[in-house]
Protein backbone atom coordinates (compact mmCIF):
# COMPACT_ATOMS: atom_id res chain seq x y z
CA UNK A 1 0.00 0.00 0.00
CA UNK A 2 2.78 2.40 0.89
CA UNK A 3 4.65 1.88 -2.38
CA UNK A 4 1.50 2.31 -4.47
CA UNK A 5 0.48 5.42 -2.53
CA UNK A 6 3.94 6.91 -2.94
CA UNK A 7 3.81 6.24 -6.69
CA UNK A 8 0.46 7.99 -6.95
CA UNK A 9 1.85 10.87 -4.92
CA UNK A 10 4.85 11.27 -7.22
CA UNK A 11 2.79 11.14 -10.40
CA UNK A 12 -0.18 13.29 -9.42
CA UNK A 13 0.38 15.28 -6.24
CA UNK A 14 4.10 15.95 -5.68
CA UNK A 15 3.95 19.46 -7.09
CA UNK A 16 0.91 20.59 -5.10
CA UNK A 17 0.59 18.65 -1.82
CA UNK A 18 3.27 18.07 0.84
CA UNK A 19 4.08 14.40 1.36
CA UNK A 20 3.09 14.55 5.04
CA UNK A 21 -0.41 15.79 4.17
CA UNK A 22 -0.84 13.15 1.48
CA UNK A 23 0.35 10.44 3.88
CA UNK A 24 -2.14 11.59 6.53
CA UNK A 25 -4.99 11.39 4.01
CA UNK A 26 -3.97 7.90 2.86
CA UNK A 27 -3.59 6.78 6.47
CA UNK A 28 -7.02 8.07 7.43
CA UNK A 29 -8.68 6.54 4.37
CA UNK A 30 -7.01 3.14 4.38
CA UNK A 31 -6.59 2.43 8.07
CA UNK A 32 -9.46 4.30 9.70
CA UNK A 33 -12.32 4.65 7.24
CA UNK A 34 -12.23 1.15 5.69
CA UNK A 35 -12.68 -0.70 9.01
CA UNK A 36 -15.59 1.61 9.82
CA UNK A 37 -17.07 0.75 6.44
CA UNK A 38 -16.82 -2.96 7.31
CA UNK A 39 -18.75 -2.29 10.52
CA UNK A 40 -21.44 -0.53 8.48
CA UNK A 41 -21.76 -3.49 6.12
CA UNK A 42 -21.98 -5.94 9.03
CA UNK A 43 -24.68 -3.86 10.75
CA UNK A 44 -26.67 -3.71 7.52
CA UNK A 45 -26.31 -7.47 7.16
CA UNK A 46 -27.61 -7.96 10.68
CA UNK A 47 -30.64 -5.80 9.91
CA UNK A 48 -29.50 -2.93 12.12
CA UNK A 49 -30.12 -0.31 9.46
CA UNK A 50 -30.66 2.58 11.88
CA UNK A 51 -27.36 1.93 13.62
CA UNK A 52 -25.55 1.67 10.30
CA UNK A 53 -27.14 4.91 9.09
CA UNK A 54 -26.18 6.73 12.29
CA UNK A 55 -22.61 5.43 12.03
CA UNK A 56 -22.45 6.64 8.43
CA UNK A 57 -23.69 10.10 9.36
CA UNK A 58 -21.27 10.43 12.28
CA UNK A 59 -18.29 9.11 10.33
CA UNK A 60 -19.01 11.44 7.41
CA UNK A 61 -19.39 14.38 9.78
CA UNK A 62 -16.04 13.56 11.38
CA UNK A 63 -14.38 13.34 7.97
CA UNK A 64 -15.84 16.71 7.01
CA UNK A 65 -14.70 18.24 10.29
CA UNK A 66 -11.22 16.84 9.72
CA UNK A 67 -11.14 18.35 6.24
CA UNK A 68 -12.06 21.77 7.60
CA UNK A 69 -9.48 21.65 10.36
Amino acid sequence: LAAAAYGVYLVFFASTVPLSVFAAIVFAEALLWRPAEVALIVNNGLGKFGRAALMTILATALRALGAVL
